[in-house]
């Protein structure tokens, strides 16, 4: 990844104006200025002279699948819009600048795993489940603590459905208070509560499980 996979608010708020449309969910809006001309020719995403190339046309109609999405799924720094089938598009935000990948329940699942706290809650198949999975998908991390995790399942309307926000300490989970501290221990498994909110994911998971017992 460069700079130049990377856009900040108004950057996204700009492109997403070719398509009429004004609010990106858990993206702050911005309205755009100048530079921006500048900044996405730059990055090849408008041509020299800032008009419309391949590139435009490519994020646009990226953003505007995520503006589509019928469920938004919050894991820490990255939000994933999905679609009915599974498919998504990701963002992922590193110090207020964005990535736009694309993706599907798959994809998803991978990154939950990556944190910590999804990895141990899914230890008795996380090596079978992860040997399915895409080296260069494997390189994912989470920039916030390690002992802690917050997860935000959104409607297609933006309202919030389901969430979880859970610690570990000392080979136990515990439900974090509102200013995100340890508080008391609880039984949940993060990873199964995690399927269980996304369909799209427990349907991937369930496949690749009858897979590997198929082996």
């Amino acid at each position: 990844m460069t700079d130049k996979d990377l856009l900040n608010a108004q950057e996204l708020y700009y492109l997403l104006e070719f398509r009429g449309i004004d609010f990106l969910f858990g993206i702050p809006c911005e309205q755009p200025n100048g530079s921006v001309f500048s900044s996405l020719s730059e990055k090849g995403i408008l041509s020299p002279k800032g008009e419309i190339n391949q590139m435009t046309v490519h994020y646009v109609e990226l953003l505007k699948k995520y503006t589509e999405s019928v469920h938004y799924i919050h894991i820490q720094q990255y939000i994933f819009g999905m679609d009915k089938d599974g498919l998504c598009v990701l963002l992922k935000e590193t110090d207020n600048q964005y990535e736009l990948l694309v993706g599907d329940a798959l994809l998803m699942m991978q990154t939950a795993l990556q944190h910590p706290i999804m990895r141990f809650s899914a230890a008795k198949n996380y090596e079978k489940m992860t040997g399915h999975l895409s080296v260069e998908l494997m390189k994912k991390d989470f920039a916030s603590s390690y002992s802690s995790l917050l997860v935000e399942c959104y409607n297609g309307q933006y309202q919030l459905e389901s969430q979880l926000a859970i610690g570990y300490k000392g080979e136990k989970f515990y439900n974090l208070d509102k200013e995100y501290h340890l508080a008391d221990i609880t039984d949940i498994n993060p990873f199964e509560w995690f399927i269980q909110q996304v369909p799209q994911v427990a349907r991937t998971t369930k496949k690749i499980m009858e897979e590997i017992n198929h082996e």
